[in-house]
């Protein structure tokens, strides 16, 4: 299996374009936020009952 051209010439924008892509796709899942919202949710399901 052959190493593609760009990580062998490029490795540090590679390592970068990594860290970056990592830091999308698990840096961005905040809990505390996702919380809050769920609790907003189930308020406003809660109120939707009441009319």
């Amino acid at each position: 299996m052959r190493i593609p051209a760009f990580l062998i010439e490029h490795p540090l924008e590679a390592l970068i374009a990594g860290v970056l892509l990592v830091a999308l796709l698990f840096g961005s899942s905040d809990r505390h936020a996702a919380e809050v919202v769920a609790q907003h949710q189930s308020a406003q399901v809660a109120s939707m009952d009441k009319l």
